[in-house]
């Protein structure tokens, strides 16, 4: 018997009672465990006001939280529609947070790219033929609904490696919400001239732009193991993975 979570049935045992009596065992709800939505649904309503729904959507997963090395919700619907494999689900999930959330604010693709990979986001947003633009971090204020790029690790490779949403701006202060932090979506703030933040992609919610390219057509996934590291994370598309110069 398969299930749409991802799990299967593989024995059910069946024991008759007498009606009115007391059930064989627990009557709690167990596979409420297994909820593809882990008790964070999106009961918000879209209002067509696309800035407003991206940032309504994301507060509704504030408090999400999985340990490292277990499938996300947000990576198992990458997996399943916009790429296609199960690796996604144990990925680092961060830029696939912000994707999911454009996904249930009815964002169109075409307009806010979905990817995997917080690099790719960003070459996307500079490339001059698409929607939206980039803003390095200085000179720019960023506003509502940008997303907002970060750099925390010493991996002279990778040029940014964490992604959130801007929710305000106020003070010298931007405020986000954010997945995969901690193994969470939290709510964060930082001063505008904060070391980690890199710069700011505006995705064209007024359809001003022109049309982005297809749907991203991932077949493959890997990750290295760093000897004194452990494993890296996930990546693809013909990205480097693991580490140079350190024999």
């Amino acid at each position: 018997v398969g299930t749409s979570w991802n799990r299967m049935v593989e024995a059910v045992q069946v024991k008759v009672q007498a009606r009115g009596s007391q059930a064989p065992g627990p009557i709690a709800r167990p596979y409420l465990e297994t909820d593809p939505d882990d008790g964070y649904a999106n009961p918000h309503v879209n209002t067509g006001n696309r800035i407003h729904d991206i940032i309504a959507v994301a507060k509704t997963q504030v408090g999400y939280n999985k340990p490292e090395g277990t499938p996300t919700k947000y990576g198992t619907w990458y997996g399943s529609n916009i790429a296609n494999g199960s690796a996604y689900a144990y990925a680092a999930w961060c830029a696939m947070f912000v994707s999911w959330c454009a996904d249930q604010a009815g964002i169109p693709y075409s307009i806010f790219y979905r990817h995997s990979y917080t690099e790719t986001l960003v070459k996307w947003y500079k490339n001059g033929k698409n929607p939206g633009y980039w803003n390095d971090k200085g000179g720019y204020t960023p506003k509502a609904g940008d997303l907002i790029f970060f750099k925390f690790s010493d991996n002279p490779n990778r040029n940014v490696d964490h992604v959130g949403i801007v929710t305000e701006v106020s003070g010298g202060t931007v405020y986000t919400i954010e997945g995969n932090t901690s193994n969470s979506v939290r709510e964060r703030s930082y001063l505008l001239n904060n070391r980690y933040i890199v710069g700011y992609a505006t995705p064209d919610y007024n359809e001003t732009g022109v049309t982005a390219p297809p749907p991203e057509e991932k077949t493959i996934a890997y990750r290295a193991d760093v000897e004194g590291k452990g494993w890296d994370t996930w990546t693809g598309d013909g990205m480097m993975a693991g580490t140079t110069g350190s024999y």
